[in-house]
């Protein structure tokens, strides 16, 4: 179980509200063409084979270890 009471409140506030807008962000440019996702720029911006070794090293680290 997720024990949420060691984070001071208004740490948990920022850090949902953050994720909210982001997620709001993310949303907006995948159901309209008028904006730009953080994916779409990732995609321009990071050669494939280095997703590849980030997404395999975070595989790594939170399942296998």
């Amino acid at each position: 179980m997720l024990n949420f009471s060691k984070y001071v409140h208004w740490d948990m506030v920022a850090m949902c509200l953050a994720l909210a807008v982001v997620f709001g962000f993310e949303m907006l440019g995948v159901f309209t063409d008028r904006y730009v996702t953080i994916t779409a720029i990732v995609r321009q911006t990071v050669p494939l084979w280095a997703r590849a070794m980030i997404l395999g090293w975070l595989c790594y680290h939170f399942m296998i270890q």
